[in-house]
């Protein structure tokens, strides 16, 4: 799975994260998966304000959620991949 997300400089997602895979993922799973992904992301940059983006703790957060996401959804461990492109 990878998921790709794009940040501004004032720490706001400046498109909705884009999800890939190399298997096969049910439509809905993966439309829930991106909905709430936004929802994780943008809480934790609400978090954030004023304060310096570091980028390790995001990616912790999205891998955490996405191997608990998958876990539950379809009973698997994906390889997750995670691009923060902050601009």
């Amino acid at each position: 799975i990878g998921a790709d997300s794009v940040i501004d400089l004032d720490n706001k997602i400046i498109s909705k994260p884009i999800i890939s895979s190399k298997g096969f993922f049910n439509n809905e799973n993966i439309k829930n998966f991106e909905k709430n992904l936004a929802s994780i992301i943008n809480s934790f940059l609400k978090e954030l304000q004023n304060k310096k983006f570091i980028e390790e703790p995001l990616k912790e957060k999205i891998n955490a959620f996405s191997r608990k996401f998958f876990k539950k959804s379809l009973d698997m461990k994906p390889i997750i991949e995670i691009h923060i492109i902050k601009i």
